[in-house]
């Protein structure tokens, strides 16, 4: 983030996703060049009505003559400070044991990706363990699953299978995977992680708990996730 905000970047963040906080709390970081132009801006008068006169920083709001339509948006705020509790408790956390935990977390979903054939992994280039493991689906002739039909597995994934298939508890499951991206011709699948996950395993870590056993919830997920995921690969592969 220092480093797109050295090149003149306005870099926005999210409290949710990976930090776990609600939906649509966020935060606009800007840099100094555009720091300094503010107060020589002419700002579109419509901005107004799409901010409050307490969401922006007192140092900006000196430098605008808009006509605030409301004081404050009572709702983003408390978001955004739900979003920061989380933070303050991610990074309140010792930096090798995050990385630990999240190291431990990338074998536990590789360990289970390849059982299943035919999911691929798209490795990148850092050597830091990663929040997010993007797959690939691809038929027995290698060539990848389509766009639609990535979507397809992404939103079974997030509503319980119909019977007969129904039988196996883990197709009655709900999984939430990051929505289908595209990397080059390829479409993937995200498996994440979280702030909050790794924040509660820290807790049964300190609780006396080995990280196994306190990881041991999110496995029997991560279990019943490959196994449905499977199943809905075969199944998208019929006629």
């Amino acid at each position: 983030m220092r480093e797109f905000l050295r090149r003149g970047f306005m870099v926005a963040i999210t409290g949710s996703k990976f930090f776990g906080g609600p939906p649509f709390s966020g935060s606009l970081l800007m840099p100094p060049s555009i720091l300094a132009r503010i107060g020589r801006l002419a700002l579109p008068e419509g901005l107004a009505d799409y901010s409050s006169h307490l969401d922006w920083p007192r140092d900006l709001r000196a430098k605008t003559e808009m006509g605030w339509t409301s004081q404050a948006n009572l709702g983003l705020g408390l978001r955004w400070i739900a979003a920061l509790s989380e933070m303050e408790s991610f990074f309140a956390l010792p930096g090798d044991l995050r990385s630990g935990i999240l190291a431990y977390f990338e074998g536990e979903v590789r360990r289970r990706a390849e059982r299943v054939d035919n999911l691929h992994e798209i490795l990148g280039d850092s050597h830091q363990p990663q929040s997010i493991l993007p797959f690939v689906m691809t038929h027995p002739d290698g060539a990848p699953f389509s766009a639609a039909q990535t979507a397809s597995v992404h939103a079974r994934l997030r509503r319980p299978c119909a019977a007969p298939a129904a039988g196996d508890p883990a197709l009655q499951r709900i999984f939430h995977l990051g929505q289908p991206v595209a990397i080059g011709p390829r479409t993937a699948l995200r498996v994440c992680a979280s702030a909050p996950m790794i924040s509660e395993i820290a807790e049964r870590l300190v609780g006396g708990d080995s990280l196994g056993a306190a990881f041991a919830q999110w496995g029997r997920d991560l279990d019943a996730l490959f196994e449905k995921w499977r199943r809905l690969m075969e199944e998208e592969r019929r006629p």
